[in-house]
C-alpha cells in the first residue's frame, strides 16, 4: 500500500502515483515549492505601473488557508466548488486548495466583459453541477 500522502483525504491507487509519486496536482505544487520556495511565481497587476508578486510558498500557505475554510464550511473529497471568474492568483490558490481536499473543481468560461457572458450557458452549467459552493466574481454577480 503506498504512503498516504494527504491525510485529508483517502488515497486512490494510480499509475500516476506509481510512476512519480504523486497523487494529484496539489502533491506536485507542494513538492516543487519544497525546491523553489521564495521564487516568484505570480506577479500582478496592482494599479497602472505597479506590480505585486507572490511566491511559491505564499501560495502553498494560502491554499492550505483556503483548503481549511472549505473543510470549515463542509467541503470534502468529491464535492464540487463552482468557479465564474477572471483569471487571477486566487482562482489558482482556491484550485489547489480544491484538490488538496479531494474535491472537484466545475471551472466555467467567462470572458472579461460580462456583457458578453452567455448567461443561461452559466446558469445551466452552475444549476446542473451539483456543486455544494459556488465563487462568483462581482462582475458577474446580478
Amino acid at each position: 500500500m503506498p504512503e498516504v500522502l494527504n491525510p485529508l483525504r483517502d488515497e486512490i491507487p494510480s499509475k500516476l502515483l506509481n510512476k512519480t509519486g504523486f497523487q494529484n496536482i496539489f502533491d506536485m505544487y507542494e513538492n516543487v515549492t519544497s525546491k523553489r520556495t521564495e521564487k516568484k511565481l505570480v506577479l500582478y497587476k496592482i494599479k497602472t505601473g505597479h506590480w505585486g508578486s507572490m511566491t511559491y510558498s505564499d501560495m502553498l500557505k494560502g491554499a492550505v488557508d483556503c483548503a481549511s475554510s472549505l473543510l470549515f464550511h463542509g467541503i470534502k473529497k468529491g464535492d464540487r466548488v463552482t468557479f465564474a471568474c477572471n483569471n487571477r492568483y486566487e482562482w489558482m490558490m482556491m484550485d489547489l486548495a480544491i484538490h488538496r481536499l479531494g474535491a472537484i473543481n466545475v471551472t466555467n468560461y467567462v470572458t472579461p466583459d460580462p456583457e458578453k457572458l452567455v448567461i443561461s450557458e452559466l446558469s445551466f452549467n452552475i444549476n446542473n453541477s451539483e456543486s455544494r459552493l459556488a465563487f462568483v466574481a462581482g462582475p458577474y454577480v446580478d
